[in-house]
């Protein structure tokens, strides 16, 4: 579920049955390599206990019976905090480039770099190999399967945040009706997403 969706906060309950929030929490924070901020619920208001979840990654502590204005305070707090460092994660993906826009991937990855490996691994797979398929339709004079191919590139873009660069360029070779236009166009969006792959394949090799 962690890997599917993005979380503001995680409430963990220590006492488990099948794995206990110290246990999940590693896991979380080692294994999935998620910085969402977990915060412990426990029965047990023992010495030693908020260190304890300290160490486990989790992020800060409260006793049961939970009061609900503390409980609030401490959402509030980590989740504001949480929020800002993702959009400034963003802001840096995205102007760490000059063709790609990591900023759509980092939003929906939550941090998760397992995932944002395999979606840049499957565009570095898709796009080139749909950009030779395009080379071939317009060649062949094949304009059924080029705008097909087209419609289909606005897919296989979208996570390295292509989409409005190349959304006009698109526009002429799926609706165009000028060869001209529409073989210029296929010229500049195959120069563009060539100069995005060389950026994918160096922020996927970061990733490896």
């Amino acid at each position: 579920m962690l890997q599917q969706k993005v979380y503001d906060v995680i409430l963990m309950d220590i006492q488990m049955p099948e794995m206990d929030g110290y246990s999940a929490s590693q896991i979380i924070r080692k294994e999935m390599q998620l910085s969402t901020p977990i915060i412990a619920m426990t029965a047990h208001a023992l010495a030693g206990e908020r260190e304890k979840c300290l160490a486990s990654g989790m992020d800060e502590y409260i006793s049961k019976p939970v009061r609900e204005e503390e409980l609030r305070a401490l959402i509030n707090r980590f989740a504001a905090r949480h929020n800002l460092a993702r959009i400034a994660d963003a802001s840096l993906a995205s102007n760490s480039y000059n063709y790609i826009d990591l900023a759509y991937m980092k939003e929906i990855s939550g941090g998760d770099h397992g995932y944002e490996q395999t979606v840049t691994a499957q565009f570095l797979e898709i796009v080139p190999a749909d950009l030779l398929q395009m080379q071939e339709a317009w060649k062949n004079k094949d304009l059924v399967k080029l705008r097909a191919l087209a419609h289909t590139m606005r897919t296989s873009v979208s996570v390295m945040g292509l989409n409005d660069a190349l959304e006009n360029m698109l526009d002429t070779i799926e609706f165009g009706d000028q060869a001209p236009a529409i073989e210029q166009s296929l010229e500049q969006f195959t120069t563009y997403c060539n100069n995005a792959i060389k950026e994918a394949a160096h922020f996927y090799a970061g990733l490896t």
